[in-house]
């Protein structure tokens, strides 16, 4: 939590170094943290980052860098593991694809992507 607060400056001073150096624990969630801090910052390590862990949440942040970057199958191909792992904001992206077809127009896999995404 400190990593964050340091890496955008809540309540404290913004210091990038400091909060990486908090982000280099050998978890996954310090890993997928680790991830999204170099791709806000434009490190081109960042999709390697991401793919070390498993976490539900790498998988969003590597769909969301992959569709960032126009490959729609790419994104799709994360936020289905994502989602299939509970992450349901991957669930409302993938709706979003669908709706705007980005990677293949499809209101009827968009309306069950959106429901799965405001289920409990």
């Amino acid at each position: 939590a400190l990593a964050v607060l340091l890496r955008h400056g809540i309540g404290v001073t913004r210091d990038d170094k400091a909060s990486m150096a908090f982000l280099t624990a050998p978890t996954d969630e310090a890993r997928w943290l680790r991830g999204v801090a170099q791709f806000e910052a434009g490190d081109p390590q960042a999709k390697l980052t991401l793919m070390t862990s498993h976490s539900r949440h790498a998988f969003h942040w590597l769909g969301v860098i992959h569709e960032y970057e126009g490959n729609f199958s790419g994104a799709i191909h994360y936020y289905e593991e994502a989602e299939r792992n509970g992450h349901r904001p991957s669930s409302y992206h993938l709706g979003l694809m669908r709706a705007f077809g980005r990677g293949g127009q499809d209101f009827a896999r968009a309306l069950k992507h959106f429901h799965k995404a405001g289920s409990k």
